[in-house]
């Protein structure tokens, strides 16, 4: 497939459809497949911070979190006001033990926006970590 460089449109009309494609294999947990569609995505539309969203979340169902981890870094830096974003962000620092810094971001999550789920979720396992740790 051929395309100009300076086609937004249709690399965005790409990003989309290879979006769903991994949105298919990640919802019949085909985790690889899901990765590489989303990878293409990413390629497709470097500047899609869902993109990189997407691609973070077939990751982590991989067990990558550090990869995870720099795929939402770098959606972040281009929405850094994202609480989707960082709330995946913050549950990848968590399963690598930095908890103190995964509670700082997913409250900053809910202060954004107070009914994210994967933020209060994540808040609530903590909450359990903390409590077993204890």
């Amino acid at each position: 497939l051929l395309m100009r460089p300076d086609d937004q449109e249709a690399r965005r009309g790409l990003a989309d459809a290879l979006t769903a494609i991994g949105g298919r294999a990640l919802g019949e947990q085909r985790f690889a497949d899901a990765s590489a569609a989303f990878a293409r995505a990413v390629d497709a539309a470097p500047q899609m911070p869902a993109a990189r969203l997407n691609y973070g979340r077939s990751l982590m169902a991989q067990g990558r979190s550090v990869e995870a981890e720099a795929a939402f870094r770098t959606g972040l830096d281009l929405a850094p006001n994202d609480p989707n974003l960082i709330a995946a962000y913050a549950a990848s620092m968590a399963t690598r033990g930095a908890f103190a810094l995964a509670r700082r971001e997913f409250e900053r999550a809910l202060a954004l926006d107070p009914t994210n789920t994967d933020a209060r979720h994540g808040l609530a396992v903590l909450d359990r970590v903390a409590g077993s740790r204890r």
